[in-house]
């Protein structure tokens, strides 16, 4: 009987362990897109990955927001600015019409942007040197009518 209950005890352990072997890895598209997300509006909404993951080893990324060029849609100055570095991802339940809030540290300096003249494009340097970080960002779009947008979306630097 005891060896039995050992037989079905190292064979459990085995299976548990080719789960983990087995269990699919968290898709990430390539560095490439990752590093050049496409920015859009769509009825009158900034449309943009709202949370870009950047792993441990992409270090020194320059992330390049890109408008297209078929639209006169175009960032003003400051077209991405990094809020700060998430202390506590949320300290307020979100509700209807009401986003969730966040404490941000203003003072990092992980991921920096510079004031850019009105463009297509925007960029930031990501230096990720501090895995498992949430950054959030303002991101600012002048739309066909002139009328500014804004979104706030996150990035994250990865475990």
């Amino acid at each position: 009987m005891r060896k039995s209950v050992l037989i079905a005890v190292v064979l459990g352990a085995l299976v548990l362990a080719g789960c983990e072997h087995f269990a699919p890895k968290r898709y990430l598209p390539t560095l490439e897109k990752r590093s050049n997300p496409e920015v859009t509006v769509v009825n009158g909404k900034i449309i943009v990955p709202y949370l870009l993951v950047f792993r441990p080893d992409d270090k020194e990324v320059e992330i390049t927001w890109r408008l297209p060029t078929d639209r006169k849609l175009r960032f003003p100055k400051n077209g991405i600015v990094m809020e700060g570095a998430v202390l506590e991802q949320v300290i307020r339940q979100p509700r209807e019409g009401v986003a969730a809030a966040v404490a941000l540290d203003p003072r990092q300096t992980e991921i920096t942007c510079k004031t850019q003249e009105g463009g297509l494009t925007f960029s930031c340097l990501n230096r990720n040197t501090k895995p498992g970080v949430l950054y959030k960002y303002t991101i600012r779009v002048i739309d066909e009518t002139g009328k500014e947008l804004v979104r706030d979306p996150f990035v994250m630097n990865d475990l």
